[in-house]
């Protein structure tokens, strides 16, 4: 196998886990926002109401950078 070809097989796969972990991040904002019984949608203050994604997708992308150097 060209080493070329793994490179590119490691590279997208760490692309579709990243996508995977935004899209769990995602669910997990919509999860919490229903539960707090605001909508879906756009709400006001949007960007301050949602810290705990932007918290959660930071350390989550940090984890996986650290396991893909290790």
């Amino acid at each position: 196998v060209d080493s070329r070809s793994v490179i590119f097989i490691e590279v997208m796969a760490a692309i579709a886990v990243v996508g995977v972990l935004a899209f769990l991040i995602f669910l997990i904002g919509r999860a919490v926002s229903l539960s707090r019984g605001g909508s879906a949608g756009g709400t006001v203050g949007g960007v301050a109401g949602r810290w705990y994604q932007y918290l959660l997708a930071a350390i989550l992308l940090l984890a996986a950078i650290i396991l893909g150097v290790w």
